[in-house]
């Protein structure tokens, strides 16, 4: 539903739409950082491992970047999505 959101906004307002997902192939390491990631917004709870497993995630059907943070340093992702900007 969001993302067909973002793409009407682009739509409607004549701008380019560079969709993004960022992934974490291991599994391991995805639960890893889930559990050990720090709030830093007043009263948010995050997930658990088990309520990430079990969300509703609808597999994208649309062209995207991908960029897999396993295998991916913060950086270089940074650089991809900035180079994918500039690519008419």
């Amino acid at each position: 539903m969001t993302r067909n959101a973002w793409s009407a906004t682009a739509q409607h307002n004549s701008a380019r739409l560079l969709n993004v997902e960022v992934i974490c192939s291991d599994p391991d390491e995805h639960r890893r950082r889930a559990e050990q990631r720090v709030v830093d917004i007043p009263d948010l709870a995050l997930p658990t491992w088990q309520e990430i497993l079990d969300r509703d995630y609808e597999p994208w059907t649309t062209e995207r970047l991908v960029l897999d943070t396993a295998i991916m340093h913060s950086d270089s992702a940074v650089q991809r999505i900035t180079a994918q900007m500039f690519i008419v």
